[in-house]
C-alpha cells in the first residue's frame, strides 16, 4: 500500500506485515541516509523486580552483538562501512535510529533485521561490561559534580528506575533478564513506523524494505 504524505513532502508505504515506512529524498548531503523507527509501548510493563536489569540495560544496548557475532566481531565485520543502529527502550516508547551512506544501505537493513531477530550478548561480554562500568562508577564517585548530579536525580524522581545506577545495581543485573526484555520489546516489527531521509533511490529502498522489514 502506498500513499503520499504532502505535509512532509514524503511518501508512505505499508508493508505486507504491517510495518509503515515513511521516506523522503533530500539533497542536503549526497552521501547520507538517516532513519528513525518508533513504536508505542515500553519497559513500564515490567515490575519492580526488574529494576536492576532495566537500569543496566541502556548501557548494554550501547555495545552488543547479533547472532553469532560478538560486539567485537561485529565491529570487524563492519570495518570500512558507514553504518550504525542504536536502540533506546524507554518507559512508554521503543526507538531505533541510525545512519548510513547510499552504498551501505543494504548493510544497514541487514543490521536492523539482525537487531530485531537475533540481538545477543555473550556471558563473557556481559561480565566484561559489568566490570567496566563498575570501575567507571567507582571513579566517578570521587567527583563532586557526579555526586551532585546523582543527588539531583534522586530529588527529582521518586522512581528508582530514574536514578544513576550504583555498582550494586550493575552487579545484580541479569543477562538473561535483559536479553528477554529486549527481545520481547523488539518481537514484532509491525508495531514500528520507520522514517528514512537522505539521498535515497526509491526502487532500492522499496526492494530492501520488502526484503528486510516486511519479513
Amino acid at each position: 500500500k502506498e500513499s503520499d504524505r504532502p505535509e512532509f513532502g514524503a511518501k508512505e508505504w505499508t508493508l505486507s506485515n504491517g510495518v509503515k515506512v515513511i521516506w523522503k529524498k533530500t539533497d542536503f548531503k549526497a552521501d547520507e541516509i538517516t532513519f528513525q523507527a518508533s513504536a508505542k509501548g515500553g519497559t513500564s510493563v515490567y515490575g519492580d523486580e526488574y529494576t536492576k536489569d532495566l537500569t543496566f540495560m541502556p548501557l548494554i544496548l550501547m555495545q552488543h552483538g547479533v547472532g553469532n557475532f560478538t560486539y567485537a566481531d561485529l565491529n570487524k565485520a563492519l570495518a570500512g562501512k558507514q553504518v550504525s543502529v542504536n536502540i533506546e527502550l524507554s518507559d512508554y516508547t521503543r526507538n531505533l535510529s541510525g545512519n548510513t551512506t547510499p552504498k551501505d544501505l543494504k548493510t544497514l537493513m541487514e543490521l536492523i533485521y539482525m537487531n530485531f531477530t537475533a540481538l545477543n550478548i555473550t556471558a563473557d561480554e556481559f561480565t566484561a561490561q559489568q566490570n567496566l562500568y563498575k570501575g567507571i562508577l567507582q571513579n566517578q564517585g570521587l567527583n563532586p559534580q557526579f555526586i551532585f548530579q546523582k543527588k539531583l536525580q534522586e530529588y527529582l524522581y521518586a522512581s528508582p528506575r530514574n536514578y544513576i545506577p550504583e555498582t550494586k545495581d550493575i552487579e545484580q543485573a541479569s543477562r538473561e533478564n535483559i536479553l528477554r526484555i529486549v527481545r520481547e520489546q523488539l518481537a514484532n516489527a509491525a508495531d514500528f513506523t520507520f522514517a528514512f531521509s537522505g539521498n535515497i533511490d526509491e526502487q532500492e529502498l522499496r526492494t530492501l524494505t520488502e526484503q528486510y522489514l516486511a519479513t
